[in-house]
């Protein structure tokens, strides 16, 4: 898994499902492959099944489907 933080990018070697579980509650993960920290996300566009997400840096993702509706449930508690 790389991690990407404001001034690097760090390989570790653990499973995204175990990153999910340790990392604190304001990550939260998009789809198969991303997770965020929601104190970076500046925009989101909601759409019916899918969601793009542009971070603080402009980096741009896109919830999945099966990842949209844990993403809404998160961000509008």
């Amino acid at each position: 898994v790389y991690v990407h933080t404001q001034s690097e990018k760090r390989l570790i070697r653990v499973t995204l499902k175990k990153l999910e579980q340790i990392l604190p509650q304001n990550f939260i993960r998009i789809n198969k492959s991303t997770i965020v920290n929601t104190h970076y996300i500046s925009q989101i566009e909601m759409q019916k099944t899918s969601s793009k997400i542009i971070l603080s840096n402009n980096n741009e993702f896109y919830s999945s489907s099966n990842y949209n509706k844990g993403l809404r449930g998160e961000l509008f508690k």
